[in-house]
């Protein structure tokens, strides 16, 4: 007899609906069946297998379906996705993950601008140097520095004028509202602290650029991590592959 054709639906748990054609067994043991069909009885998938099963057999037996040559029950068959379709979401799921950390994760700075002063490290966090932002409030970060009590962060243009200046006493500011920034506008943030003997008036500093979010994304692309890059690229050319249909022979 024909097999049914794939359902709408997936079975909830392969592992015990590959096992329901065996309900056509008058002699199946009774707490196997229980188990089989309260399976049936949640499982879109193997309740419309079972339905459809039933529906051949009574044609069958009714002389409307020619029947399959040999003996024995309709056999249930469980649907599974073929493997281009499997191959292509997973693919799919790749290319989107690895583009989630792309734009997760801080793109690496275009130069070094860390100023080191003794073993401490004092550099701007967020931008690196050269990134590209979108938002017009960004919050600007950097290491923190010992025995600062208050630190100062000065932006300038790139003729060097003064567009914006303010303090904190914790190692991150945001931008006020409304925004100094021009979008398209390049600047470059100085800091300071006090007490002004730990650290050189202005530095370290940081370049960055205020753009559209299709900068931003172009910039996190082209700058960040080179394997993330190269997870995007194998993710793409994987999900091009498996989505181009294949020529039965």
């Amino acid at each position: 007899m024909n097999e049914p054709s794939d359902t709408p639906y997936e079975c909830i748990d392969p592992e015990i609906g590959a096992q329901i054609g065996q309900l056509e067994r008058p002699d199946l043991d009774p707490a196997v069946r229980a188990t089989l069909e309260a399976h049936v009885s949640v499982c879109h998938h193997c309740h419309e297998l079972l339905r459809r099963n039933a529906t051949l057999a009574t044609l069958a037996r009714e002389g409307r379906l020619a029947a399959a040559p040999g003996p024995g029950p309709v056999l249930v068959t469980r649907a599974v996705r073929p493997a281009s379709a499997r191959n292509s979401w997973l693919a799919g799921l790749a290319f989107a993950a690895s583009l989630s950390a792309v734009f997760a994760l801080p793109p690496r700075s275009v130069t070094d601008g860390a100023v080191t002063r003794g073993a401490a490290d004092a550099r701007f966090l967020r931008p690196v140097e050269g990134e590209v932002l979108a938002s017009r409030r960004p919050t600007l970060r950097w290491t923190a520095i010992p025995g600062a009590t208050r630190y100062h962060v000065e932006l300038r243009d790139p003729a060097g004028r003064a567009v914006w200046s303010g303090e904190s006493t914790s190692p991150s500011i945001r931008l006020p509202e409304p925004s100094p920034l021009a979008r398209g506008g390049e600047y470059r943030a100085l800091l300071s602290v006090q007490p002004a003997d730990l650290l050189p008036p202005g530095e370290p500093s940081v370049r960055f650029r205020s753009g559209t979010p299709g900068d931003m994304a172009a910039h996190r692309l082209r700058w960040a991590h080179p394997a993330l890059q190269g997870l995007v690229l194998l993710s793409l050319a994987g999900l091009i592959v498996t989505a181009i249909p294949r020529r039965r022979a």
